[in-house]
């Protein structure tokens, strides 16, 4: 009914905007969701290892948070939001650069070569086998491919003590079989150490949790090769910081020419950045 003759108010609700049911239903849940991821991975990548518990958000990959953050851009600029979008290309910057500029293979630092060895050069392979989950038969194959002077197995043992007696016997026939007079096997921990050089001392050192082996030979020009072999915890639970500082000590106090094994590390993690005075 009109007033003074007025025409009748329609007092119905507006219906909602496109845009507006976009914002309420993609982007600002979107926005919800990327903001505490986002805010996650960049402590982890300021803190690094430093602090027991940062380190879990440093495993966070940053292509997914920037694939997470290039798919909110899409979503304002669809949404035609252009603000938010400013803001989120602005987000997504810093994840964005560190896959195009650090987790990537095509801008690796080349290592010069530090010159010949005067006994020729030393071939070394280091594998975690993971138990042999692959198959013993083609670790076995590949080892007989490959045919290093030191050869490094990390996790080489399987739950069965019968299965594992028969992969070192099995490890051992393929040795000799490449003509080692004396194969030198030496299983510690979760690690197995092997070599055709003759073996002069092994010492199993002290590291929480972890297996840390000195191992010196002799080459074949009579001179000595130490080689320090890690296998450390692969939890993310795990405090990483405090068991490489104690890894960074080992080196220096040791001094080898090699060092090797399964850190499972951060990548550049902050005790290992840069490395021991002298190694690289």
């Amino acid at each position: 009914m009109a007033r003074n003759g007025g025409p009748a108010e329609d007092r119905r609700p507006l219906a909602s905007s496109p845009r507006r049911r976009w914002w309420w239903l993609l982007v600002a849940p979107a926005w919800l969701l990327f903001v505490p991821l986002w805010c996650a991975w960049g402590l982890g990548q300021i803190y690094r290892d430093q602090y027991a518990g940062w380190e879990r958000f440093f495993h966070l990959p940053a292509p997914v948070v920037a694939a997470a953050g290039l798919g909110l851009l899409a979503l304002c600029a669809v949404s035609r939001r252009r603000r938010l979008g400013l803001v989120a290309g602005l987000f997504v910057a810093w994840p964005l650069a560190i896959v195009v500029l650090s987790d990537n293979h095509w801008l690796r630092p080349r290592i010069p070569p530090s010159g010949p060895s005067p006994s020729g050069p030393l071939r070394l392979l280091d594998w975690n086998v993971c138990h042999g989950m692959g198959g013993w038969a083609n670790v076995l194959a590949t080892l007989d491919r490959e045919r290093p002077d030191i050869l490094v197995l990390a996790e080489y043992a399987p739950g069965d003590s019968r299965q594992f007696q028969h992969h070192l016997e099995s490890l051992n026939t393929l040795l000799q079989s490449w003509g080692w007079e004396v194969p030198h096997v030496v299983p510690s921990g979760s690690v197995l150490i092997a070599s055709r050089f003759a073996l002069l001392r092994t010492e199993r050192l002290r590291l929480p949790c972890s297996d840390c082996v000195l191992v010196d030979f002799e080459d074949d020009a009579g001179s000595s090769l130490r080689v320090l072999v890690l296998d450390l915890p692969s939890g993310l639970r795990a405090h990483r910081d405090p068991l490489l500082r104690k890894v960074n000590a080992i080196i220096t106090t040791t001094q080898p020419d090699l060092v090797v094994g399964d850190f499972n590390a951060v990548r550049q993690a902050t005790q290992l950045q840069p490395p021991p005075q002298g190694y690289r």
